[in-house]
């Protein structure tokens, strides 16, 4: 087996990441080392036991998705609809990553390990619902939304985004029927945004021209 001249670590854990999900706690590091294209020694030289690589691949770094910060930005420009779309796909996209790596770890922990987990997991998460929040309430401010409580909005939007991912990991889909992710961020930005209310003529009318 060819070997890689250099990698880093993250490169490695990127590996061991891809294997544990796979394959879960079953995972041997030798197919760590076959992924990642380095001996197995190599992994001992890094991480003294298959157990301390199993915990540094499962708690990656605290990154968010750079559409979190951007939303902040974009209050007062383009679309509303484009912009919450934008932000719900990014966070669906790192839930995606992330959510699995979570189940994986919080099967194996402890319960003080799993108390650490949620402290983790938190951030990024919270700070999602906030940024969304406190955009909602800027656009309502400029009379671009609707005033609503924005904190229930917000987490009325990335409650939902959980919940596809979590029945996509877990079940393959809502009842196993595909959906994609495109189509279902914006089929949900759009009940979000218009409701399901029956329209009144004059709203059907600006739905019409908002739609040409």
């Amino acid at each position: 087996m060819a070997r890689r001249p250099q990698f880093s670590d993250e490169d490695l854990l990127d590996a061991a990441r891809a294997v544990f999900i796979a394959r879960g706690p079953r995972a041997t590091t030798a197919e760590v080392a076959e992924r990642a294209g380095v001996s197995e020694g190599t992994i001992f030289h890094h991480f003294k036991t298959k157990e301390a690589l199993f915990r540094a691949a499962l708690h990656p770094k605290r990154d968010e998705p750079p559409e979190i910060a951007e939303l902040e930005q974009r209050v007062g420009q383009g679309d509303v609809g484009e912009n919450i779309c934008a932000f719900a796909a990014a966070v669906l996209e790192w839930l995606r990553a992330r959510l699995p790596l979570l189940m994986l770890a919080w099967a194996e922990a402890d319960a003080e390990e799993r108390q650490q987990l949620m402290c983790d997991a938190d951030p990024v998460n919270a700070r999602a619902v906030r940024v969304l929040a406190g955009y909602l309430e800027a656009e309502g401010r400029l009379g671009r939304l609707r005033r609503v409580d924005a904190e229930i909005a917000a987490r009325v939007v990335l409650g939902s985004v959980f919940d596809y991912v979590r029945a996509d990991i877990v079940e393959g889909g809502v009842g196993g029927l595909p959906l994609p992710a495109p189509m279902f961020v914006r089929g949900l930005v759009d009940i979000f945004l218009h409701g399901m209310a029956p329209a009144t003529r004059g709203k059907k009318r600006a739905r019409a021209r908002d739609h040409h």
